[in-house]
């Protein structure tokens, strides 16, 4: 009792003081309707009947609002929520009273008409509710922006648009003034939202900028695609003013829009895709409450995966990762957005007996293996790294993961690994087979590998590349005219990760291999163009572009299946399995693979490669099948049979091959035996089959004999602008 005592103030007995007012001429007025002005006298004013009925309703009213807490509202803040609690405290109040007329002894007569008790008591409720509204109005209109607040055009009269709106209309401190809204829908144009007039359609934004002295427009439409921002930004880009955008729906917190959020168009908000649709009830399914793990955590799409996950409430989470400094800036971001139950942890996945310790103490249901080598240049003069990275590493985590019970593992592939002509894409498609032949020992995980191509903005992409030289002044260096990729967003992609990993009990039967479904790919050319004039402030003329000639291990064009695959779709539009095609099994047909494209038919298996499943591993030699190894060795056993390999679509020795792989990368053999050793094991790997000459710049990643050897000569740099490289090719 004290306790409520101690909250009443002279401001919430002001409140009930209105109410009663409020209680007392609205019931007396609706009297008076009721009997056109001449009340019986029974009923009068000063009458017996009249002043027991308002003497309860007053009680009843009053009691009823504080019980609903009407007394505790913030009248600044007054919304819908609030007059919820006025309607509630209403009606039950109108309910008492109802029974109090039929039941109060007064010998067969009421107190006052039924009617009066249901109309008075909706009447005084929608009056209490509208004078603490009023108080709201009031202090909203009194709110003006101070001086030099900023002039925006908001684009778009939807949802978001009416959030800014209202955030900006109630927060002067921002500093902000919303001039009007544009939008394409007809009916809403000379309509208002919060008093701010939609003034017409986007194409006039231009011109209404220069008629209300517009400082900056605001893109307020989260879900829209990468067409419609690029057709937003083509009508805005005239008026010359600074354009931002608000986040993606599935990068905002809750979906919720705030000025905060507002950030400067980026080229990735016109590369990007369509809306990914995530059935979240799947991906919850398996990631709340979970135990996840997340291998290469510091690295774009691993950070990603972290951030994602942590949303969906998993037990713990584990990041794994060698760069400690990626580790630690990763750390800094989840805990600014929340998330604290997660554990850092610095290793090397290369060590087995580190992985199994980690494996062991946090025993995780779920995990996401995203730790590789991606650098293709690199990995080109470095196959030994590539190899024990890419396919021991995988190799390492997945059999300590699921030697720890680990229910679900999903390795994070690429499309460098279809039909690969790179020691990095080569190395990831073995370790896609990795992860297919530990499946079959371990029948309790559900493995399977997602394959994808670029993604936009991550730390191997030509976007940040492209960006600084164009803040440079340029040139932009653009390898070939006719260069393709795939680009997805960090986020959209990681979306799709975690819709298909939902599915790795459906494809665990297969190849246990899923592929998204990445659209269009981009000539990196047009890329260029685009990021020149979204850049440059209409002087894209000046900024030239240099072609430097294919760097090692690089397509023109990536595919997402390969010569002897085939893609089935899935129940989600934007995710593919990926089964053999006709006559298609990984590791056999070695020469007919690498001919089927034009290429030279040349068996490059080393002589003693049937004999791999006999060599002997020193120090951390992989041992697999008969191959004898010590330390870190990735032993796949003896328990699956032949029968089991090859409906994996796995060659008979594929434990021998890999072995002898590992082998040669632990005693760092040369890159030809490398090369070898892989050709063994990728039918359709064309080892560094260039269309064109390297460039002289591509030798800093090759020794010098290997380069001349792909080379037969230096060609020179090919220097043009920008309308230039427009031009078609020539046809001689």
């Amino acid at each position: 009792m004290r306790g409520f005592l101690r909250r009443i103030t002279w401001r919430r007995l002001l409140a009930a003081g209105l109410d009663l007012a409020i209680v007392v001429v609205v019931y007396y007025v609706i009297l008076a309707f009721r009997f056109a002005g001449s009340v019986p006298e029974g009923m009068g004013w000063g009458s017996y009947r009249l002043t027991v009925f308002l003497t309860a309703a007053v009680i009843i009213h009053l009691t009823a609002n504080a019980a609903f807490g009407v007394y505790w509202i913030v009248q600044r803040y007054v919304g819908l929520p609030q007059a919820k609690q006025i309607v509630k405290a209403t009606l039950v109040s109108v309910g008492l009273l109802l029974l109090l007329d039929l039941y109060w002894p007064t010998g067969g007569a009421r107190l006052v008409p039924l009617s009066v008790v249901v109309v008075g008591g909706l009447a005084a409720g929608a009056v209490m509710t509208g004078v603490r509204f009023y108080s709201r109005v009031f202090q909203t209109r009194s709110l003006k922006p101070v001086e030099g607040a900023k002039r925006i055009l908001v684009v778009g009269a939807g949802a978001a648009g009416e959030m800014l709106v209202r955030q900006v209309y109630n927060t002067p401190s921002l500093k902000t003034k919303i001039v009007g809204l544009v939008d394409d829908d007809a009916r809403l144009h000379g309509s208002f939202i919060h008093d701010c007039p939609v003034l017409g359609a986007v194409s006039a934004a231009p011109r209404l900028a220069a008629e209300h002295d517009v400082e900056e427009f605001l893109i307020a439409i989260p879900s829209a695609t990468s067409e419609q921002m690029q057709r937003i930004h083509d009508l805005l880009e005239p008026a010359g003013l600074p354009i931002k955008t608000l986040p993606a729906l599935s990068d905002l917190i809750a979906g919720q829009v705030s000025v905060a959020d507002a950030r400067a168009l980026k080229i990735e908000d016109l590369l990007g895709r369509s809306q990914v649709n995530t059935d979240l009830a799947a991906v919850a399914g398996y990631l709340k409450d979970r135990r996840v793990l997340v291998t290469g955590a510091a690295g774009s799409i691993g950070s990603e995966l972290c951030r994602q996950i942590a949303a969906f409430g998993s037990t713990s989470l584990v990041l794994v990762d060698r760069d400690e400094s990626g580790l630690y800036a990763l750390h800094e971001d989840l805990r600014a957005r929340g998330s604290e139950s997660y554990t850092l942890v610095t290793a090397d996945i290369r060590q087995r007996k580190k992985m199994r310790a980690v494996c062991e103490k946090y025993r995780p249901q779920v995990v996401f293996h995203a730790a590789a080598f991606k650098h293709v240049p690199l990995m080109e003069a470095c196959p030994d790294e590539a190899v024990l990275n890419n396919v021991l590493g995988t190799a390492v985590v997945a059999q300590e993961a699921a030697a720890a019970g680990a229910e679900r593992f999903v390795n994070i592939s690429t499309d460098k690994a279809v039909d690969p002509i790179s020691v990095m894409g080569a190395s990831k498609r073995v370790a896609e087979m990795v992860v297919r032949r530990i499946a079959l020992d371990c029948p309790d995980t559900c493995f399977c590998s997602v394959r994808f191509g670029n993604v936009l903005a991550s730390k191997g992409s030509v976007v940040p590349i492209f960006e600084r030289q164009i803040r440079q002044g340029g040139p932009v260096t653009v390898t070939h005219r006719d260069m393709m990729r795939y680009f997805m967003s960090i986020s959209e992609a990681v979306q799709l990760v975690l819709q298909a990993a939902s599915m790795a009990d459906v494809v665990a039967d297969g190849m246990g291999l899923l592929m998204l479904d990445m659209g269009r790919p981009i000539r990196i050319l047009d890329l260029a163009q685009k990021m020149i004039a979204f850049m440059h402030d209409g002087n894209a003329g000046q900024v030239r572009i240099e072609f430097t000639g294919l760097r090692p291990g690089e397509k023109l064009q990536e595919v997402l299946v390969g010569r002897q695959e085939c893609s089935v779709p899935t129940a989600h539009p934007l995710i593919h399995l990926v089964t053999r095609g006709p006559g298609g099994s990984d590791g056999d047909g070695v020469a007919q693979g690498l001919s089927t494209d034009g290429a030279a038919a040349e068996d490059r298996r080393p002589a003693d490669a049937a004999a791999a499943g006999n060599a002997t591993g020193t120090g951390d030699a992989a041992g697999a099948g008969n191959a004898t190894g010590t330390g870190d060795a990735a032993d796949f056993g003896n328990a699956t049979g032949t029968s089991a390999l090859e409906r994996a679509g796995l060659p008979a020795d594929f434990d021998e091959r890999v072995a002898r792989l590992i082998d040669l990368a632990r005693n760092h053999a040369d890159r030809e035996a490398l090369i070898d050793a892989l050709c063994v094991l990728i039918p359709t790997y064309r080892p560094f089959a260039l269309e064109e000459p390297l460039s002289p710049a591509a030798s800093a990643f090759l020794p010098a004999g290997v380069w001349r050897r792909a080379n037969g000569k230096e060609p020179g740099r090919e220097d043009v602008s920008v309308e230039e490289a427009s031009r078609p090719p020539s046809a001689d």
